[in-house]
């Protein structure tokens, strides 16, 4: 049930600079927990569609997220929740790191 910050799988993809710590124990459950670090300017690859329902917080920094033909920026503290059967995809308009908090259910990296 537990997952310690110094345990937590992380998950990069190739071509992006952007770190994905997975802070649940499994991705077998209904719904997992991402904590991501996007550095400055990055943007993530092209936009992705997947099932089920997807929430994102800003811990610290600037968030556009892409959705559709939608632009919604998000300052820390900020949250959104989207349905991510529509293409999204995100990006640090900044020069400073970004940080948020990402549940999807299902899981779906």
């Amino acid at each position: 049930m537990v997952v310690r910050r110094g345990e937590r799988r992380v998950v990069r993809y190739p071509g992006s600079g952007a770190t994905r710590e997975i802070l649940s124990p499994t991705l077998g459950g209904r719904m997992v927990l991402v904590w991501v670090t996007f550095p400055a300017g990055e943007d993530s690859r092209e936009p992705v569609r997947h099932v089920g329902e997807e929430s994102v917080v800003v811990i610290r920094g600037t968030l556009e997220v892409h959705l559709g033909q939608e632009q919604v920026v998000l300052e820390i503290g900020d949250s959104m929740t989207f349905d991510p059967e529509v293409p999204h995809s995100f990006r640090n308009p900044t020069n400073e790191e970004t940080e948020i908090l990402t549940a999807i259910s299902p899981p779906n990296l």
